[in-house]
């Protein structure tokens, strides 16, 4: 299966409209006063607490309702959020695309903007939006951990640990060192065994390489549909890029 990197246009001006290159809608103090629930689930205080982290569905609505969208801010299908950690902010268009492809577990969520008109700062409302929330993969059932790759550069030159305590073979090693309180270790190759479902359109991991991935097939009908704010990078240039940039970059190996 060949897989791209999937991500959001990242604030290119030109996309997004906004000249800074800053998120085109963002969380407020107002938004989290009238949804602790939810700040709660997605910053949780015990780092043993995976719900958020591995994408489970919680008990109670994610509706993300009345956030602050920039007036300059432009309405592609894919919205710019940059504190947003899990999942995307999409269109109807965009959701009914994803609809016709293989996903993981998920849910859309109702979103709406609050946006100020750029004569009078009267306050609109733009909906028509959703919150693509999918089940990550941590890699439990489905990666061979003795095969597969970490980097452990951080954690050897600004924690001083030894790379002997960071040796990993199985995912409760991998899972121990962030569970004593250090940053998950990012892999630089991952290597699936069969367990893991190639026919996925698309999915993510949350601590192996914290990146989305789209197939082909799903990358060509964004194409055809013309799908606005969405940026994708092929493997191939994803590691010339990190070899050129000093990037992480991490390999796919599907047995």
């Amino acid at each position: 299966m060949n897989y791209f990197t999937f991500t959001t246009d990242g604030g290119d001006p030109k996309v997004t409209g906004i000249k800074t290159g800053t998120s085109q809608v963002w969380f407020d103090t107002d938004f989290w006063s009238k949804n602790q629930q939810i700040k709660a689930f997605m910053w949780p205080d015990d780092r043993k607490d995976l719900r958020f982290l591995s994408g489970i569905k919680p008990e109670f609505s994610l509706n993300l309702i009345g956030l602050p969208m920039h007036k300059n801010a432009k309405h592609t299908d894919l919205i710019y959020l940059s504190s947003l950690l899990h999942g995307y902010i999409v269109s109807s268009k965009f959701r009914e695309l994803l609809e016709q492809f293989k996903l993981p577990s998920h849910h859309f969520y109702k979103v709406t903007f609050y946006q100020p008109d750029k004569k009078n700062n009267e306050i609109n409302e733009v909906d028509g939006y959703w919150y693509f929330y999918f089940q990550k993969e941590t890699g439990s059932q489905v990666l061979e951990f003795d095969k597969s790759e970490f980097d452990t550069s951080f954690h050897t030159k600004y924690l001083n640990l030894k790379e002997d305590g960071l040796k990993v073979s199985t995912y409760e090693e991998y899972l121990n060192i962030f569970h004593t309180g250090y940053p998950a270790l990012k892999c630089k190759k991952m290597v699936f065994n069969d367990n893991f479902d190639k026919n996925l359109d698309f999915w993510g991991c949350r601590f192996l390489s914290l990146k989305d991935y789209i197939s082909e097939n799903l990358l060509k009908a964004i194409e055809e549909k013309k799908i606005t704010g969405v940026r994708t990078i092929s493997q191939t240039l994803a590691k010339r890029r990190a070899e050129l940039l000093g990037d992480n970059y991490c390999e796919l190996i599907f047995l």
